[in-house]
Formats: structure tokens, C-alpha cells, sequence
């Protein structure tokens, strides 16, 4: 049986635990998620313990937060804040996706112009969710 958003594909620019966990939830329901990093740097919860051993049962880089909220996703790195990487995402025509997460803050406020006709936003802050039909 096909999953239930199976050939839905997802935008990810959230980050931290609360858009990851809702954007894994959508990719645990079958929809292909392209989680978005910044390059160099990618997701705070990289950096955040426990780690997970490695071969010698010291801390590897391998962060089980990042790995527990990430999962079942496509990992990209593109740079959103320049010209380039902004219109990279913007025609959707890499990525194909139908919806796009972000978190709903002043700063997130630059990626709004990716949405158009047929494409949903879904925002997320500590007050509401919300989504908007383009």
C-alpha cells in the first residue's frame, strides 16, 4: 500500500527541533522532504549531544538529536541568504515541491516570495500554525 503522501515533495527550511519534527512526520507519511542546510554549518542540532559511539566507543560526530529529528529526509546544503541560493529555491524547478516549512520569524520572512499559485507554506511559531494556499 502506498503511503499516504507519497509523490508530495516538501521544502525544509526549518531548523532546531519543532519544524524537523513536523517535516519528519510528513516524510514518516511517505512525503520526499528536502531538508535544507546552510553550508558549512548545517542544522544547530549537529552540534547538539549525545553523540553516538563510534567504532571505538568514543563521541563521534554523529549527532543522535540531529539523526532522532532528521530522519527519512534528503540532506542539501544551499546558501538561501544569497542572490544565487535564493533563486535556486525559489523556481522550485530543482526541487519540484509542492510545500514549502518555515519557521515564522522576521528573518524567515525573505523566503515567503517561494511561494506561488498551487504551492502550500506552512509556518510555525510559538503562537500558531498555520498554512496558506498560494
Amino acid at each position: 500500500m502506498a503511503a499516504i503522501l507519497e509523490g508530495i515533495k516538501v521544502l525544509d527550511l526549518t531548523r532546531v527541533i519543532a519544524g524537523p519534527l513536523c517535516t519528519q512526520i510528513l516524510a514518516d507519511m511517505g512525503a520526499t522532504v528536502y531538508k535544507i542546510e546552510k553550508p558549512g554549518e548545517g542544522d544547530d542540532t549537529r552540534r547538539m549531544g549525545p553523540f553516538l559511539p563510534d567504532a571505538k566507543g568514543a563521541d563521534s560526530n554523529d549527532s543522535a538529536l540531529y539523526l532522532a529529528y532528521n530522519r527519512g529526509k534528503q540532506s542539501v546544503t544551499l546558501d538561501i541568504a544569497t542572490p544565487e541560493g535564493a533563486a535556486l529555491a525559489s523556481e522550485r524547478t530543482f526541487f519540484k515541491a509542492a510545500a514549502q516549512a518555515a519557521p515564522a520569524t522576521p528573518s524567515a520572512a525573505k523566503t515567503k516570495p517561494f511561494a506561488g499559485p498551487g504551492f502550500t507554506v506552512m509556518e510555525r511559531s510559538c503562537y500558531s500554525l498555520s498554512s496558506q494556499i498560494g
